[in-house]
């Protein structure tokens, strides 16, 4: 007779085939759980990094279309005295108004705005800025308290009159405008790329400055 503390045994059936066990169900929820959360975090750890790199480039861009704008402005001051350069030299617009002393002055000029604010503008800037004045003066031929010579010859109205000594000294009495008109439009070309403008072809050396050269080549002097 069994005994009255004895409490027939039951078998537990096993899970059925194909069916996850208790300890299963549990893992593939929290797997749904965490990827669940996770969507939601890496959206917006990716909108923040987007919005961050958006606001660098804002930035950025704001910056450079400052230096652009400070580069036109100072393009501004230099372009107008630039030309009077190169009209003296190569004798075309108001060439006959102006003096030996004009060119100097207006160098000085532009030499001030281009040195004083020289981080605004490239390196390839200054290097071509500095072909175009070489050509033009000859920085190493005079001393060290006189102004540098005009790489030209005395031949324009404000010159014809002037005595021996001074024209000695404000000229190298040798033409170089060939050189000097090629430098100037290389500088307009690169000063084009920089203000982000279709850059022209250089166009030929004026006719009246040619004309004048073969003039002074058959022995004529400069007529004016």
């Amino acid at each position: 007779m069994p005994s009255e503390n004895h409490l027939p045994e039951v078998e537990c059936p096993e899970d059925e085939p194909g069916k996850p066990n208790a300890s299963n169900w549990n893992s593939l929820e929290i797997t749904k759980l965490v990827v669940s959360a996770s969507i939601p975090l890496t959206i917006l750890m990716l909108s923040l990094t987007f919005q961050a790199q958006q606001r660098k480039h804002e930035e950025q861009r704001a910056t450079f279309d400052q230096v652009v704008k400070e580069r036109l402005d100072l393009w501004n001051k230099i372009a107008v005295p630039l030309n009077q350069i190169y009209c003296y030299f190569l004798c075309v617009g108001d060439w006959k108004d102006i003096s030996p002393a004009d060119v100097i002055q207006l160098k000085r000029r532009i030499d001030q705005t281009v040195y004083a604010y020289r981080p605004f503008f490239s390196a390839q800037f200054h290097i071509t800025y500095d072909r175009f004045i070489k050509a033009a003066f000859d920085e190493d031929g005079g001393g060290w308290a006189d102004d540098a010579p005009l790489r030209t010859l005395p031949v324009r109205p404000k010159e014809v009159n002037l005595d021996k000594d001074t024209l000695k000294k404000l000229f190298t009495s040798t033409g170089n405008e060939e050189e000097i008109h090629n430098a100037y439009f290389q500088l307009l070309q690169f000063i084009s790329s920089e203000l982000h403008l279709q850059p022209n072809a250089i166009p030929k050396v004026p006719p009246y400055y040619r004309r004048r050269l073969e003039s002074d080549k058959a022995g004529g002097g400069g007529s004016n």
